[in-house]
């Protein structure tokens, strides 16, 4: 149910661009004032009409005692139309006639329409049938909750099963990762064993392949010392002045006083030990020792190292041998 009067209030008011002000209707017995503040109704009066028919001196009466400073008026019918047009003729500039050609009865039902489908009006619809069964009621209903609530609640127990084992995925994932970097370190190590035992076995070959040498050069050391005191005592300082890693190549001799020793040696710190210890045996003895030469080289057994070229010479005088010195190199021998 719906105001047959005043609900067309916004609609007129809206034909006419007037958002704020008020829309008077003119009925038969009435006037239905709208007051409306930008666009929307804030207040609706009815004024009643009693001297039937109506004049223009009522209707200006009418209109001269609502305060609002734009109206615009609207008849029921044409002829309250004419009238009251000729009653405002001559008013101020505040005061308009609707311009819409509908009348007032189209835009009270277009109004009435549009209210009713409008559903923040407060106004509800009455079915012409039966309301259907409440949700909660129908039969699916309660199947339906318990299938939500177990899927809910497995859902809930895998995140929870989720989050719970996080950690220890986590855990287990940088323990494989320290494995794999141990495995990767005990590969070099054992790669670096192998490799170590490999150099072990071929300083044992080398040992073992100079190890005649050295006993040769012994031999040769003895052999040429029996000729001469001088040479044997010569002999047996360069045989002692010899390391492991070092191999006399030749020993020469210069108009029997000066003499020159080629020798091979495994590093270069052997060859030096070797010179310190014979410049240092022969200087007891008046003898000098100069290195002629040192440089890379291969032995004979294809080893590199070290060649060196010492000459050995007397400082002022041949070495004058007594007999004791005699029968200590015979004994030596």
């Amino acid at each position: 149910i719906l105001p047959l009067t005043g609900i067309a209030g916004s609609a007129i008011a809206k034909s006419n661009q007037v958002q704020t002000g008020c829309v008077i209707e003119i009925h038969h017995t009435s006037a239905a004032i709208c007051h409306l503040a930008n666009g929307k109704p804030v207040s609706f009066e009815v004024q009643p009409l009693p001297i039937s028919p109506v004049s223009e001196d009522q209707i200006q009466n009418l209109i001269g005692r609502i305060s609002s400073t734009k109206k615009v008026i609207k008849a029921v019918n044409p002829e309250l139309t004419d009238l009251t047009k000729n009653a405002i003729e001559g008013s101020d500039q505040g005061i308009t006639c609707d311009v819409t050609p509908s009348s007032l009865i189209e835009q009270i039902a277009d109004s009435a329409i549009a209210f009713a489908s409008n559903s923040s009006t407060g106004f509800t619809t009455v079915p012409i049938k039966d309301p259907p069964i409440p949700f909660k009621q129908r039969a699916f209903y309660k199947p339906m909750l318990a299938s939500i609530c177990i899927a809910t609640l497995i859902v809930g127990v895998e995140m929870y099963i989720k989050a719970s084992l996080a950690p220890i995925i986590d855990e287990r994932d940088r323990t494989r990762e320290s494995d794999l970097e141990l495995h990767d370190v005990m590969d070099q190590v054992n790669q670096l064993k192998e490799e170590t035992a490999l150099l072990d076995a071929e300083i044992e070959t080398t040992k073992a392949e100079t190890l005649p040498i050295q006993l040769r050069n012994e031999l040769i050391g003895i052999s040429l010392g029996n000729r001469t005191r001088f040479h044997s005592l010569l002999f047996e300082m360069v045989a002692n002045s010899v390391g492991d890693e070092v191999i006399l190549d030749r020993l020469s001799s210069r108009s029997g006083q000066t003499f020159q020793i080629e020798a091979w040696s495994l590093t270069q710190a052997k060859a030096d030990e070797f010179v310190e210890l014979l410049a240092t045996a022969l200087a007891e003895h008046q003898m000098t020792v100069v290195v002629e030469s040192t440089r890379a080289a291969k032995n004979r057994l294809d080893l590199n190292g070290r060649l060196i070229i010492l000459n050995i010479s007397p400082i002022t005088v041949p070495v004058d041998f007594t007999d004791s010195d005699a029968n200590d190199t015979k004994g030596k021998s």
